[in-house]
């Protein structure tokens, strides 16, 4: 991790067409997720605005662009979405993750989760899920840093590259009041820079 490195709050109008490439490439290329044709710049803006609207966080990681040292590029992000829709649900969010292969190894995608956890802990949620398509070591082992625990597996539940696919669910559990309060959208927790820090590594 560089000094210059941050991570910010996405901007749908300026980060749209960044994250829409890297997610198109885990679309075209892998079985992670279950799209078959990648989302467009627009489609991508339009997904970034619900779930700002919606109170979720959606956080990107910036870096030093290689080849332009006077700007920067999104090398990852991560969001959260509704797990499931009915009210009883509502303490409960689904955690995703994505990061430029360009950028694997670097602790991106740890960093991007370890803040994105601390979002929704801080927002009241209660249990956040992580959906991890069969076979994906790598994403087991972040949940599993993490605390989630493996809770079962959808077997053979989604066709592609002329295969199927089974999905592997973990599950955090943060905290289970008695009488918990709503969850409360981002914006009301008002200046979340402490959150958005990079812990940098000392030797």
């Amino acid at each position: 991790m560089a000094s210059s490195d941050i991570v910010r709050l996405a901007d749908p109008a300026q980060d749209a067409e960044r994250i829409a490439a890297i997610y198109g490439f885990f679309v075209e290329t892998t079985p992670s997720s279950f799209e078959i044709d990648p989302p467009s710049k627009t489609e991508m803006e339009t997904r970034i605005n619900a779930c700002i609207e919606r109170g979720h966080p959606w956080i990107v990681y910036e870096v030093q662009n290689d080849e332009s040292s006077e700007s920067k590029i999104v090398a990852g992000y991560a969001y959260a979405s509704v797990h499931r829709a009915r009210a009883a649900y509502q303490w409960g969010v689904e955690a995703s993750v994505y990061v430029d292969s360009s950028y694997h190894k670097r602790g991106i995608g740890k960093t991007l989760y370890r803040i994105l956890i601390s979002l929704l802990r801080a927002q009241g949620y209660h249990n956040v899920f992580g959906g991890v398509v069969d076979p994906n070591p790598a994403s087991e082992r972040l949940h599993k840093a993490f605390g989630f625990r493996y809770v079962g597996i959808w077997n053979k539940v989604g066709f592609k590259f002329g295969k199927w696919h089974g999905v592997n669910w973990w599950q955090l559990e943060m905290d289970h009041a008695e009488n918990p309060d709503k969850p409360k959208p981002l914006k009301e927790l008002g200046d979340i820079s402490s959150f958005l820090k990079i812990r940098r590594e000392t030797s």
